[in-house]
């Protein structure tokens, strides 16, 4: 099966709309997005974001099946990966970024 090539900003876009989930351009004493349980915030240095899903809004295995989707027939055409945190208490957290 061909992939199709994506690149970092693509997933970005498409992830979030996927998982239903805004942006939080920090802005001054707000510690993340008013009446948002989850988020993201771009990464304006490589193109890439990071990704806070709050477990009471999205369930991590739930999370993980629909990135897994999502990948399933794309590629980064951009030196991009998918990288998952290790487990944290309230959050699924991820990032899309470059290879390191």
């Amino acid at each position: 099966m061909e992939k199709t090539m994506i690149t970092k900003a693509d997933a970005v876009s498409e992830i979030s709309e996927l998982l239903g989930i805004k942006e939080w351009k920090q802005e001054a004493g707000e510690d993340k997005p008013a009446g948002e349980l989850s988020f993201f915030v771009r990464d304006d240095d490589n193109g890439g974001a990071s990704f806070f899903v709050d477990k009471r809004h999205i369930p991590h295995d739930d999370v993980i099946k629909k990135l897994m989707g999502y990948f399933e027939d794309r590629e980064f055409s951009d030196d991009g990966e998918c990288a998952i945190s290790p487990i944290v208490a309230l959050y699924t957290v991820f990032s899309i970024q470059g290879k390191e």
